[in-house]
């Protein structure tokens, strides 16, 4: 994890640098710090033998987990930073993990546990919906107040 540790501290330090530069380090640190955590969760579940094909259901939903943890950072990040586009991005890590749950996770489960799990997904996806629309409402524009007005007769501002 040192690498996007280290590209996280040069997106900090490094201000002289273009935004774009900046943002490329940023996205950079991302994918790599995204990498690093995959291979730490097929290591936990593998051992030592990481390039054995296909994957367990318990190693699937670490997967899913971490997906959505990210999620939840991304969101955060949002909220504290009142970023429209990190906001953007949370939106369509949660959609990554949804489809990921639908159509990977859902696949070796049946009967009851099946609808449950589906039941569950659906409440929380109502649940994120709610929790997106309450940040948007706090993000709103504040009422400003109106603009002194000019008395027309003497055109001076009351």
């Amino acid at each position: 994890m040192l690498p996007p540790a280290l590209l996280a501290l040069a997106w900090l330090l490094l201000t002289h640098l273009g935004a774009r530069m900046r943002t490329g380090l940023l996205w950079t640190g991302a994918a790599l710090a995204a990498l690093c955590i995959e291979l730490e969760i097929r290591h936990f579940w593998r051992g030592n033998i990481l390039p054995v094909p296909g994957t367990t259901p318990p190693e699937l939903y670490s997967y899913t987990v971490a997906l959505m943890i990210a999620s939840a950072l991304f969101m955060l990040g949002a909220v504290r930073r009142r970023s429209r586009s990190l906001r953007r991005v949370a939106l369509i890590a949660v959609g990554l993990s949804v489809a990921k749950v639908c159509l990977v996770d859902m696949g070796s489960l049946t009967g009851l546990i099946r609808v449950a799990a589906f039941l569950g997904l659906g409440l929380s996806l109502v649940a994120l919906a709610w929790i997106d629309r309450w940040i948007i409402a706090a993000w709103a524009p504040e009422d400003t107040p109106s603009a002194p007005q000019k008395d027309h007769v003497q055109g001076r501002k009351s």
